[in-house]
């Protein structure tokens, strides 16, 4: 998707004057917030991409286009983000990664629920060794290819996270 652009399901609607609050769709599906985990090293592109997908299957679900709701990995979007987008340019002595490879990573790659019987719960040191051991298991990217993200968009202005929300 061309940086800027915003793709829509059906036509584009007016949203302008609306409230678009995403929320709405985690209260409506969990009964809560989505639930935040405690950032232990520098993988806040992965946090921040793991809270996407999960902002996303709550209005999926709300669209009826999915049965179960699954916090995603957050270790699974940083090791791929890194290691397979990024190619290890960030290197192994420290943390980070660049939101545009997580996103990348998510259309090619998936997303992996966290409870998965086979992923590690989330902790700093196991998020570090997931960033920086290279390709995650094989398992993982099987599992995460079931799970493709279709398409992203970069969102430069309140507008364009209004229209999004109100189009789906």
């Amino acid at each position: 998707v061309k940086a800027g652009s915003i793709t829509f399901k059906g036509n584009k609607q007016d949203s302008k004057g609306k409230v678009a609050l995403l929320w709405n769709a985690s209260k409506a599906i969990l009964g809560k917030h989505i639930p935040c985990l405690r950032q232990e090293i520098g993988d806040c592109v992965s946090m921040g991409g793991a809270n996407v997908c999960d902002y996303l299957q709550c209005v999926e679900l709300l669209a009826g286009d999915f049965s179960e709701y699954h916090h995603a990995s957050t270790m699974y979007i940083y090791s791929v983000s890194r290691q397979i987008i990024g190619k290890g340019r960030i290197g192994d002595r420290s943390d980070g990664s660049v939101g545009v490879w997580a996103a990348e990573g998510m259309t090619k790659y998936g997303i992996v629920a966290a409870d998965n019987p086979l992923m590690p719960p989330y902790s700093g040191a196991e998020a570090r060794k997931w960033g920086a051991r290279g390709y995650p298991q094989q398992w993982a990217i099987d599992e995460g290819k079931l799970n493709l993200i279709q398409t992203y968009s970069a969102v430069k202005t309140y507008a364009d996270v209004r229209d999004a929300i109100c189009n789906g």
